[in-house]
């Protein structure tokens, strides 16, 4: 069996050129659960996490609502009632939507942390769930009840170097820039990679190649179809 697969946002992509539609949609998760249970992997999502204006969190990887929506305005003008009717459901509608899913959950801004974890551990997902950023100090509270992954677009050895000192569980690097050295030095540091965004087959035999553990993609039949029975 090669790299785990992971659907990034939900299925939101038709080819690896096209632009994304429905990301972050209880639609675009159901559609990639679907996928990855078709081609014999076990359901994985990952989507994003910002707060609404009445302070409860909602799942959009923007901090506007321009490109997803069409509609002018920064997330945080709009209640997390008003973002329910144009399609971004509630964080917690995600988890209780998918029993069974892993879920990887991408911190967006600051000041997030400490409910996450909350809410993970008052549903016993703990060993489901794991929190990744790119603001590498919003993780350092989660651990060691909640396993985390620090995000990076210039994966170093500086990244493990981290992730080392911090306890992470794993590195998510940008799949371009991921090498053979860096997963080494991951895996010799006890750390997993799941590198992102993967949507060709060519990406992610590469990823293959180097050893990776998983990757994110916006369409897992991109990857490998006819790789798997």
């Amino acid at each position: 069996m090669g790299a785990e697969i992971i659907s990034h946002r939900g299925l939101c992509r038709k080819t690896a050129r096209s632009r994304r539609r429905g990301e972050n949609t209880l639609m675009a998760f159901d559609a990639g659960i679907a996928a990855l249970r078709e081609m014999g992997f076990a359901p994985s999502i990952e989507f994003d996490v910002r707060r609404a204006k009445d302070r409860r969190l909602v799942v959009i990887h923007d901090a506007t609502l321009r490109r997803t929506t069409g509609i002018r305005g920064r997330v945080t003008r709009w209640t997390s009632a008003e973002l329910g009717e144009l399609g971004i459901p509630l964080f917690t509608d995600v988890l209780d939507r998918f029993p069974g899913a892993e879920f990887h959950i991408e911190l967006k801004e600051p000041g997030l942390a400490r409910e996450v974890k909350n809410i993970l551990l008052g549903r016993g997902l703990e060993d489901r769930a794991i929190v990744s950023s790119f603001l590498w100090r919003e993780l350092a509270g989660l651990g060691p009840e909640i396993r985390f992954a620090l995000t990076s677009g210039l994966p170093t050895r500086r990244l493990v170097r981290a992730a080392v000192e911090m306890g992470a569980w794993a590195i998510h690097p940008a799949h371009r820039r991921a090498t053979r050295l860096l997963v080494n030095a991951a895996h010799a540091a006890g750390l997993r990679v799941n590198a992102w965004t993967v949507n060709t087959k060519m990406a992610y035999r590469r990823m293959e190649r180097l050893g990776v553990d998983a990757v994110f993609s916006d369409n897992p039949r991109l990857l490998l179809t006819e790789l798997r029975p």
